[in-house]
């Protein structure tokens, strides 16, 4: 019996044998899977809520950084910060007095 013979009936019309069941079957699931993991309009705005909230305003220049910048990206102003040992008020960093207790930060 020759491989076509197998896939074909007297017709010529392909067979739907266990092969092409699961070749369906995996169609499917990646059509299922494409439309299950693309996000939904509202938690596309909860993730750009999310992202605003992760962001810092330069109070040098006003440029919006990324939340884990140490430093603005254009203007260079130290966004990292000191404690007081005193009163324990965190201060700019390049700040030379304390803002709370005006303790000499040096």
């Amino acid at each position: 019996m020759a491989l076509r013979d197998f896939i074909r009936d007297e017709q010529g019309f392909f067979i739907f044998g266990p092969l092409w069941f699961v070749v369906l079957v995996g169609i499917i699931y990646f059509i299922y899977s494409l439309t299950r993991d693309s996000p939904s309009p509202q938690s596309y705005q909860t993730s750009n809520l999310h992202n605003l909230v992760l962001e810092t305003e330069c109070p040098s220049c006003g440029r919006i950084n990324p939340q884990q910048a140490r430093f603005c990206i254009n203007c260079s102003h130290s966004f990292l910060t000191r404690t007081c040992p005193q009163c324990g008020t965190e201060n700019l960093f390049d700040a030379r007095y304390c803002q709370e207790c005006a303790l000499l930060l040096s």
